[in-house]
């Protein structure tokens, strides 16, 4: 019989970025019935304060410092980075994979990028880039896909178009009470 503790206790999900920025961060406060852990690596603009984080931020030194806090962390959903990201982006996505599959942790991750791989690092690296893209993306639980070009990224990976959701990316606006005109 479960405790009371693992009654009342929150599903955690866990975010794996390069960087943590404040749009990144304030549209996480409006999850309540999740926890929401940031794993990140830096802070680009060095311009949030403790107040300013919606999630806990956990910051990792390199791609196994990720998995060891991903290992103690045991999140019930994670959602990766996007590979074509950066350098650090590749590696992290093939830890959250390998973590992944050695738990049965399911995972997802947003796909920004719409230039085809092939033309934006050429013939041999671009093809690397497109047999990791259809790796990580076909054992991810969904994917995001934020653009037609990013779709279409995808489909040419060879990731089923089942676990492909399309949705309108901008920006979060504003915040009128920070900045003026």
């Amino acid at each position: 019989m479960p405790s009371s503790k693992q009654l009342t206790r929150r599903p955690t999900l866990a975010i794996v970025s390069h960087t943590l920025r404040r749009d990144l961060e304030e549209p996480l406060r409006h999850f309540a019935r999740i926890q929401i852990v940031h794993l990140y690596h830096d802070a680009s603009y060095r311009d949030m304060a403790r107040a300013d984080f919606a999630s806990q931020p956990i910051r990792y030194r390199d791609s196994a410092d990720l998995r060891r806090h991903l290992v103690a962390l045991r999140p019930d959903i994670i959602q990766g980075p996007e590979p074509y990201a950066s350098r650090i982006a590749v590696r992290n996505a093939w830890v959250v994979n390998r973590y992944a599959r050695a738990t049965g942790t399911p995972y997802f991750f947003p796909m920004f990028e719409n230039v085809p791989p092939r033309r934006k690092f050429g013939l041999i690296l671009g093809g690397i880039m497109e047999r990791l893209l259809g790796w990580y993306g076909r054992a991810a639980a969904g994917v995001i896909a934020l653009n037609d070009g990013a779709e279409r990224n995808l489909l040419a990976a060879s990731v089923d178009r089942r676990t492909i959701t399309r949705l309108m990316w901008g920006t979060w606006g504003i915040d009128t009470t920070e900045f003026q005109p």
